[in-house]
């Protein structure tokens, strides 16, 4: 869903400085104004290698090229902090992927994901 990490950050819905204690790291491009238009994360999974996450585009400004810029700043810092880098998104998120592949990143491994039923 276009925008979906974009909300998030900006109604406030995540703790930031939780998320900064952890090792995590957030890019972001501003607008006119204080706004965000586009952001990005990177989540340490381990010591050698990070996660590209919640990249998101305000919808007002999307097809701009703000995700790619964004993510491309991300992804140059990962590969100077790690040895590997991973992409993960739904199959159906087809702009992610596509966005994913422009970078660099290829298909590694498609999961199947199973639950539990809540009691």
């Amino acid at each position: 869903m276009p925008g979906q990490a974009y909300t998030f950050w900006e109604n406030g819905l995540g703790s930031l400085n939780t998320f900064l204690e952890t090792g995590f790291r957030v890019f972001g491009l501003r607008g006119d104004g204080s706004r965000s238009v586009a952001t990005a994360g990177l989540w340490p999974l381990s010591i050698r290698c990070v996660e590209l996450v919640m990249v998101g585009t305000d919808p007002a400004h999307l097809r701009k090229g703000h995700a790619s810029a964004v993510s491309a700043l991300a992804l140059e810092a990962g590969l100077r902090s790690a040895r590997m880098v991973t992409w993960r998104t739904r199959p159906s998120n087809v702009a992610s992927i596509g966005l994913a592949r422009k970078l660099g990143f290829r298909d590694l491994v498609a999961l199947h994901h199973l639950t539990l039923p809540v009691r």
